[in-house]
């Protein structure tokens, strides 16, 4: 994958420190867990989260950044499946994030 563009994502700091653990446990960069995420999303022409906690991801409090780089092709396609959903990509990518912290691992998603 050609990581020819870039995306930030606001996010709550407790949500992102939890989310980095799990990341170091099981010995993937936080970077390239989201890239997964979106990459199986796209490739699934779906999210495997429940969308219905969208709201509540949505009004968590911000104040900590993540930035990484992508292909501008998927980071393309995974906004357009997140418009089709009716959600934003940080609160996809955020929903993503609480999942593997409640489950307190990425089996879900990369097993």
């Amino acid at each position: 994958m050609v990581k020819d563009d870039a995306q930030q994502i606001k996010i709550n700091r407790e949500m992102r420190e939890q989310f980095i653990d799990i990341c170091r446990k099981i010995g993937i960069k936080e970077a390239s867990a989201i890239q997964k995420f979106i990459v199986r999303s796209i490739a699934m022409n779906g999210f495997d989260i429940d969308l219905t906690s969208y709201d509540k991801i949505a009004a968590i409090k911000t104040d900590s950044r993540i930035n990484f780089r992508i292909d501008k092709e998927k980071k393309t396609k995974f906004k357009e499946l997140c418009e089709e959903n009716g959600i934003s990509v940080s609160g996809a990518i955020k929903l993503f994030m609480d999942d593997v912290i409640k489950a307190n691992n990425m089996n879900k998603y990369f097993s």
